[in-house]
């Protein structure tokens, strides 16, 4: 279940976690969002989306290096794909969807399990 929270507003039963703060041992939510109560975490509604491990990601194949693709994905860096099936080549331009297995400095997404 999820419902609608707003900066400052309490989150119940919620301990430290992203986009929130804490005070006297309570958390509160810093952004307009979505809580999800069964995994715990808000989505936020409004800002610019921040990649965590974990998150399902679209991107477009721009090139290949011995089984390395660079994906364009929208607002970050750099996103790399890295396979171990050399023998099938994604081509340029297939839109893949993967899972974000590490982000690097803040700058470089590494993606895995495409589809």
């Amino acid at each position: 279940m999820k419902q609608i929270v707003f900066p400052g507003e309490q989150i119940k039963d919620a301990k430290r976690m992203y986009n929130t703060y804490t005070e006297h041992g309570k958390a509160y939510s810093k952004v307009v969002g979505l809580y999800d109560i069964q995994n715990n975490s808000i989505i936020p509604l409004e800002g610019a989306y921040i990649p965590h491990k974990g998150d399902e990601i679209i991107g477009i194949v721009t090139s290949e290096r011995n089984g390395i693709y660079d994906l364009y994905i929208q607002h970050f860096d750099r996103c790399l794909l890295i396979t171990d099936k050399r023998d099938e080549l994604i081509d340029d331009g297939t839109v893949v969807s993967a899972t974000i297995r590490d982000i690097e400095n803040k700058k470089t997404i590494i993606v895995e399990m495409p589809r």
